[in-house]
């Protein structure tokens, strides 16, 4: 029930674009089951509620599309637009209800929806509001049929064209809302988990090259919209053949770790670190250049003062680095640009004699 990590939440903000735009189709297509069952000669008043929600639903639809257009700008609307699609399954199964108590809990064209809402949770990446989608759906529904059988006589709940509204039939019910949301939230936590691995680097444990490039082009878009200071830094260990060569790749391993532990113990959020490849990292800083430069410095001091001995070998080794940043805007504004620049100055600092920081060319 932990929040997701930034990349599900940007994903989430993906889904809730495409909930948008499913539920305007949904909401146009509303329109079909009151013509069909016009035709069919149906019950009227069915019908006419049918055609005034499909309207109303059309309305709101284009509203929530327009928010969701806004990618993730709004942390509130998944749960709010999850609201509304839940509270109006239950709004027209009580309209229903009022001319025909029976139609209120068995209409199934309408109590369809409940699920169907239910399974679009998913697309949000977020199992905390698919439980929260389920527990309201389930809660309403039987809200609404204890106001129906406090508020009806045994006339009332016997229809020609709904059958008779039975407790059974409503606890049947509720255990498929409840079944169905136990599914769909086993589902998102396994989207979770098969996302967390392959955007995680096996043997550091922090993100990888995918999921770096991603959030970076990300960020970097949401910095040029917002006009804020954004830096990228790619950071590599020096001399780090050297130490697969005399000391074995063993202690290459613990030297990626090693390092690792150090500069995440100097990374504070939202600043995020990825591993790009070998000995190679990538840092997003969400600062201006010179604060940037202050920050990767103190991560190579620290670095530098710190050592460590890897199992079986005998002399303790010391790991240092060098890097180059770019600055959002200044130095580009694309990702490619950026680390075409960041890759330039990492270069430079290399030339220079290795254990430094180069921001400027």
């Amino acid at each position: 029930m932990a929040a997701p990590d930034k990349i599900m939440l940007e994903l989430g903000a993906g889904g809730e674009l495409v909930v948008a735009r499913i539920r305007l189709a949904i909401a146009f297509l509303l329109f079909l089951p009151p013509i069909i069952n016009t035709l069919s000669g149906g019950p009227g008043n069915e019908n006419l509620i049918g055609f005034l929600g499909g309207a109303f639903a059309v309305f709101l639809g284009c509203i929530w599309y327009m928010l969701a257009r806004e990618r993730g700008r709004f942390p509130w609307l998944p749960w709010a637009s999850t609201t509304y699609d839940i509270t109006g399954v239950t709004l027209f199964l009580f309209l229903l209800s009022l001319h025909d108590r029976a139609a209120g809990l068995n209409s199934f064209v309408i109590w369809e929806f409940y699920l169907t809402n239910l399974l679009l949770t998913c697309l949000r990446n977020d199992a905390r509001l698919t439980l929260f989608a389920g527990g309201l759906a389930i809660l309403q529904y039987l809200a609404l049929a204890q106001w129906i059988f406090a508020n009806s006589s045994a006339e009332q709940l016997a229809s020609v064209s709904y059958g008779t509204a039975l407790w059974s039939t409503v606890g049947q019910r509720t255990v498929v809302l409840l079944v169905a949301t136990i599914v769909a939230v086993t589902t998102v936590t396994r989207m979770h988990r098969l996302s967390k691995m392959s955007g995680t680097d096996s043997l550091t444990g922090i993100p990888n090259r995918n999921w770096f490039l991603h959030q970076a082009k990300q960020l970097i878009d949401s910095a040029m919209r917002a006009r804020k200071p954004v830096c990228i830094a790619i950071i590599d260990l020096d001399h780090f053949k050297r130490i697969n060569d005399e000391v074995g790749h063993q202690a290459g391993d613990d030297a990626l770790i090693h390092a690792v532990s150090v500069i995440h113990g100097n990374v504070t959020a939202p600043d995020t670190v990825g591993r790009l490849g070998g000995e190679e990292f990538g840092l997003l800083i969400h600062a201006d250049l010179e604060t940037a430069r202050t920050r990767v410095d103190r991560i190579r001091v620290a670095l530098e003062q710190s050592r460590f001995q890897t199992p079986g070998a005998e002399q303790i080794i010391q790991v240092t680095l060098s890097s180059g940043i770019a600055h959002c805007d200044a130095d580009g504004q694309s990702l490619t640009s950026l680390m075409g620049v960041a890759d330039r100055r990492l270069r430079k600092a290399k030339s220079a004699g290795r254990n430094c920081v180069h921001h400027v060319d």
